[in-house]
């Protein structure tokens, strides 16, 4: 020990203190760290240990702040040895405070606010946040389900609660049905400006052209696509569409809803 001790003294000079040597002693202890007592090498082994020691020193950061400066400063008070509490409390303000938290010994356990693991945790306004549409069960079930599947290469992401959540409870597609007359009232129709001979009294627009080109420059909420559904039945949706289209029209407002319109059996 003394042979450790000497070259202590030799590298820090009047800079060492008692705490700080006795606090590199117990990282050796705690690290697995061996003194040499070899008395052709021992000097030399010591003297990188003493330097390993001061290098690790040196390298503590209270980054991000786990430690208020006053409890680290009566922390290193507390533990310090007896003959260098004055000498440390005179210069305690030049002390950084990663060599406070060496002399305390705050490198080798956490604080009681601290723990040797991380949890990260997801809450039910977060599955909600996906789905909206979910209730706050439905949300937990989400969470739950997720818990359950969970798989360590890949984690908990918004991606995986939206396929879980959708996996669930899958998004029922809104659909507003309505006929010939109540699509007209509730929808009111422009005029075609380009061809005032235009189709469906004078307020259907092509599916080419002049006419097409204004279409598509029209917010698609105000537009309706007039074609032929899946079994070849005339059909007016809305929105843009281009499959099996035979013209469009243009409401005087906006309809935020997917919306099928049933013709009458005598046409548009």
């Amino acid at each position: 020990m003394f042979r450790i001790k000497s070259q202590y003294a030799k590298i820090t000079g009047d800079s060492g203190l008692l705490s700080d040597y006795n606090a590199m002693l117990h990282w050796f202890r705690t690290n697995g760290i061996e003194i040499s007592n070899d008395p052709d090498v021992g000097d030399t082994v010591n003297a990188g240990l003493v330097n390993l020691w001061i290098a690790y020193r040196e390298s503590l950061t209270n980054i991000p702040q786990r430690f208020d400066r006053e409890f680290l400063e009566a922390e290193a008070l507390r533990i310090c040895e007896a003959d260098d509490v004055y000498e440390l409390r005179d210069c305690i303000g030049e002390v950084s405070d990663g060599h406070l938290m060496a002399i305390a010994r705050l490198f080798d356990k956490p604080t009681e606010n601290e723990s040797l693991s991380i949890v990260v945790s997801w809450h039910r306004d977060d599955v909600k946040d996906i789905r909206p549409d979910l209730t706050d069960a439905q949300a937990l079930d989400v969470l739950q389900f997720a818990k359950h599947k969970h798989d360590a290469n890949i984690g908990i992401n918004w991606e995986v609660l939206q396929i879980h959540a959708d996996m669930l409870f899958p998004e029922v597609e809104i659909i507003q049905r309505l006929t010939e007359n109540e699509w007209s009232e509730q929808y009111p129709l422009v005029s075609n400006h380009i061809d005032l001979d235009s189709s469906c009294e004078g307020k259907m627009f092509e599916t080419y052209g002049d006419e097409l080109q204004h279409v598509m420059a029209t917010p698609p909420e105000f537009v309706w696509t007039y074609q032929d559904d899946d079994n070849g039945n005339p059909c007016i949706t809305s929105g843009f569409h281009i499959v099996n289209r035979i013209g469009y029209f243009i409401s005087t407002k906006p309809c935020d809803i997917e919306t099928f319109v049933v013709l009458d059996s005598e046409g548009s």
